[in-house]
């Protein structure tokens, strides 16, 4: 069994294992100021990138992705090739995304540019592992971890270099700070890649004998971490070095933390504020580089699998039972973000020259507003319907005069629903 299996194993276990408790979570939600919702999903969310403030993605399990382009104020649904989902993805912005399946011995590396619209499958010719980590720097230059091997691509994924790594049974994690500098971890061994290819071996460390690491965050060339348990007895482990990857020590964690503690989730934005989630709802934050780490309260008990963040206030934070939470004071408080129910929309005539017309159907009595963004993720345009609906079918007519010519993506919210699309703007 591959290590990226154990990690699935791991993280599908704690969701099960929380099932019983989703009554607690909800009763709970009330003192932290959270409304109970509808999400839309109880799918196992697995991974997340953010790009840049606006724009965001998430793995998930059930043959779908999760896309934001309004800083996690509405996230929809993308299908994905996989019925399994996806447990790893990397995005570099609104429009474009790798994603794959880390549970799956296919190895195969899905590729958008058009928004989770379409897909294109790619794959290294030899590889017989799950891609358990991936990450891009740029539109071409990317890297990812499958079983033993490292890959690396040049051009945007269309070929991936592989690059096995003799004696080990796999790798869970990889982090990069730039295209030549990187790390990866997993089943007690950490590695440095340098100059963009794999570098030295960091194993023999007496400290990783019984340790398997699932995060790892290279922050700068002489500072980098790894997050995962200890064995017999299992509990939460954070190790780092500051010299290099030349020597590690073991970081002091809170008191009180459950002695079954794994952790998953590593997110540096810069060199001394760091989150770390895990098992159980744990969220660890520290503001010191790592020298001192303390429990952040993030009101669920289900267990969460990934963490970004942009800046040193502003991060977000996914996990099971469909569960995204997102933070804009450095993990002071952290709200729980729902997904709208999916709502049907569409435009015609699309394209376009003067004007085009949305029609939709809204379930019950709302008020529906619908916001525009360019291909880069930023509103341009904003219009509402000027009051409640009724229950039933409408349309909504959309001026050209208020956009250049071009694509554009729209979202449609009426209540706890909304609808999203794309539309082409012909200029004259």
């Amino acid at each position: 069994m591959f290590v990226t299996m154990r990690f699935y194993n791991l993280v599908m276990k704690s969701f099960i294992v929380f099932i019983f408790l989703a009554f607690i979570t909800k009763a709970c939600l009330g003192q932290f100021g959270w409304h109970q919702q509808n999400s839309g999903t109880t799918n196992g969310l697995f991974g997340v990138s953010f790009p840049s403030r606006d724009t965001g993605w998430i793995a998930a399990s059930g043959g779908i992705a999760l896309r934001t382009i309004d800083a996690g104020l509405h996230w929809t649904q993308v299908s994905v090739p996989d019925p399994q989902g996806v447990t790893c993805i990397a995005a570099i912005d609104s429009k474009t995304a790798w994603c794959s399946d880390g549970y799956s011995s296919s190895g195969t590396i899905f590729f958008t540019n058009d928004g989770g619209q379409s897909w294109t499958a790619k794959r290294a010719d030899t590889l017989n592992n799950g891609v358990s980590a991936i990450t891009f720097l740029t539109k071409d230059t990317g890297f990812a971890v499958a079983g033993n091997a490292f890959l690396k691509t040049t051009n945007g994924g269309q070929i991936w270099a592989e690059y096995l790594i003799g004696g080990f049974s796999g790798l869970d994690a990889i982090n990069f700070l730039d295209t030549k500098n990187g790390m990866a971890a997993g089943g007690g061994i950490i590695f440095r890649f340098i100059n963009g290819g794999p570098g030295r071996l960091v194993q023999q460390e007496p400290l990783f004998s019984k340790m398997s690491f699932y995060g790892c965050c290279l922050v700068t060339q002489s500072r980098e971490f790894a997050v995962g348990n200890t064995d017999q007895p299992s509990s939460a482990v954070i190790v780092r070095s500051t010299d290099g990857g030349s020597s590690w020590e073991k970081a002091k964690l809170p008191d009180g933390l459950s002695s079954n503690e794994i952790l998953f989730g590593i997110s540096f934005p810069d060199s001394l504020h760091g989150t770390v989630t895990g098992y159980f709802g744990l969220i660890l934050k520290t503001t010191d580089g790592g020298d001192t780490w303390v429990k952040q309260e993030s009101g669920v008990t289900v267990g969460l699998s990934s963490v970004s963040f942009i800046d040193s206030l502003t991060g977000t934070i996914v996990g099971g039972d469909g569960t995204i939470l997102r933070t804009t004071s450095g993990g002071k408080s952290w709200v729980r973000q729902y997904l709208p129910l999916p709502l049907s929309v569409c435009a015609i005539p699309e394209p376009f020259a003067t004007k085009t017309t949305l029609s939709y159907s809204i379930p019950k009595a709302a008020s529906v507003s619908v916001k525009f963004y360019d291909v880069l993720g930023k509103e341009v345009y904003h219009i509402s319907s000027g009051g409640i609906q009724s229950e039933g079918a409408h349309t909504l007519e959309i001026s050209g005069e208020h956009l250049a010519g071009g694509t554009y993506y729209f979202v449609l919210i009426a209540g706890e629903f909304n609808g999203v699309g794309k539309v082409t703007k012909i200029s004259p």
